[in-house]
């Protein structure tokens, strides 16, 4: 078993072009290895559409082929012999600035490359005309079968069951990724997102505390981590109060859910100073409207408990590892704890393979919150 947290030798970075093939079964396969890729970084995100992007730069030879895709492996060898190979990400690319130049008699390129994840396949399509979801709809079989309409290839969720309960009819400028989330959030699942080998991942929502930690971080004698965590408090920004409307043809609901301690954002600590967060329901659960009301008071408390998640943001440098973006992790450092999520992550293409992550501090336990809801009309 490969060593991760010990030296790495021989360190390298594999540039693999990956064809783009609708209609066969290896349409995402391998073929030659790029050799004129000199440097580059890879940025993962889970607040962001694409949720992966890279950039690199070419040197001699010609640019990468814009056609097809390029799949980025990072390796190294342990101190025991062991060999590590892992994808960092499969990339849409696209080339930007680039000149000509003599090496000798030889003319040839350099330039700059970007990538986007096969994510940008369902971000770039627009809709064009209206398109409704129908009521009933099987919202993880539809997302499902959305994405694979546009030759990707998804992890074959298994469905939940839940449905659409009545139909939702989307605008022509909205990108297909929209309606996907959309079934994925009324199915209680994450955002769909690539894997390091671009397959779509849909796959169910974990509260942040719910999840376990995967990768622990210390100073310690097995440190991968430089001698350094910053904090942000964004506070400021932080809402203190949720408030969410559901309406039909039939009724419309409201519930509110408010901070009222246990945290610098609260109405407490603001002097009673109200930071809105406001969001439209199309769907909710419940056979009564006693149950509607008492689900939308649920989801306005949740709504705020992930917000008021996002007031701690901790930033801290490593050697590569593989984890992702909504992983749970643990740092310790002097003295000092943090576990959270993994929001952000960059990794830079050159020896020692730096990444910066930013984790979300999970929510203290401490936060007294109150919720109210009724009928509107």
């Amino acid at each position: 078993m490969t060593e991760w947290r010990g030296n790495r030798a021989n360190e390298r970075y594999t540039y693999k072009r990956v064809k783009w093939n609708p209609g066969y079964a290896d349409h995402l396969g391998e073929f030659e290895t790029y050799g004129n890729i000199v440097s580059g970084s890879v940025a993962l995100s889970a607040f962001t559409d694409l949720k992966a992007s890279c950039e690199f730069s070419f040197e001699g030879g010609t640019p990468p082929d814009t056609g097809d895709l390029v799949r980025i492996y990072y390796s190294f060898d342990d101190d025991y012999g062991n060999h590590a190979e892992t994808p960092l990400g499969t990339f849409f690319i696209s080339v930007g600035e680039f000149a000509y130049y003599r090496d000798g008699e030889t003319l040839t390129e350099r330039g700059s490359v970007s990538g986007s994840s096969t994510l940008s396949v369902l971000l770039d399509a627009k809709l064009g005309t209206p398109y409704t979801v129908a009521a009933n709809t099987n919202c993880v079989n539809e997302a499902n079968r959305l994405v694979k309409s546009f030759n990707l290839q998804t992890n074959e969720p298994t469905s939940n069951g839940i449905k659409v309960k009545s139909a939702h009819t989307f605008e022509p400028d909205d990108s297909w990724i929209t309606v996907i989330n959309w079934l994925l959030t009324t199915a209680n699942y994450q955002a769909c997102y690539p894997n390091p080998y671009g397959t779509v991942m849909l796959v169910p929502y974990v509260e942040p505390e719910a999840r376990p930690v995967t990768a622990s971080f210390a100073d310690d004698s097995q440190s991968i981590m430089l001698p350094e965590v910053s904090m942000a408090n964004d506070w400021y920004e932080t809402p203190n109060v949720v408030r969410v409307v559901y309406q039909n043809d039939n009724e419309c609901l409201a519930a509110s859910a408010s901070m009222d301690y246990g945290s610098s954002a609260s109405l407490a600590s603001r002097g009673g100073r109200e930071v809105t967060l406001v969001e439209s329901l199309f769907e909710i659960d419940g056979a009564t409207q006693a149950s509607r009301i008492a689900n939308l008071k649920a989801y306005a408390k949740q709504t705020l408990i992930n917000n008021a998640s996002e007031i701690e943001k901790v930033t801290f440098t490593h050697a590569y590892i593989v984890i992702q973006p909504n992983d749970a992790i643990q740092i310790d450092y002097s003295g000092m704890s943090w576990k959270g999520n993994v929001t952000n992550m960059n990794i830079e293409l050159a020896p020692s393979t730096q990444c910066v992550t930013q984790l979300r501090r999970f929510v203290p336990n401490t936060l007294t919150i109150t919720t109210a809801g009724g009928t509107v009309w």
